[in-house]
């Protein structure tokens, strides 16, 4: 459940479900196991909005240097 506190109405994720239907949203695709427990805030809960910010930005340049190192490899004939 996603509850707005303080004056800056941010949003707070009390639970890591959540969090993650979020950035999975955000992202346009399911995050992997391996990918989440690397990625998932260390802090404890409640997490908000740029925890969100900083996992997907750590997913981003991970798929941005995937698809680099995919580029690279061409098969030789």
């Amino acid at each position: 459940m996603r509850v707005t506190t303080g004056t800056k109405n941010t949003p707070q994720y009390m639970t890591w479900y959540e969090f993650k239907k979020d950035l999975e949203k955000r992202l346009g695709y399911s995050i992997l196991n391996w990918d989440w427990f690397r990625v998932k805030p260390k802090t404890p809960l409640p997490w908000n909005d740029s925890n969100l910010r900083s996992a997907f930005l750590e997913l981003s340049r991970q798929d941005h240097h995937k698809n680099r190192s995919r580029q690279g490899r061409k098969t030789v004939r």
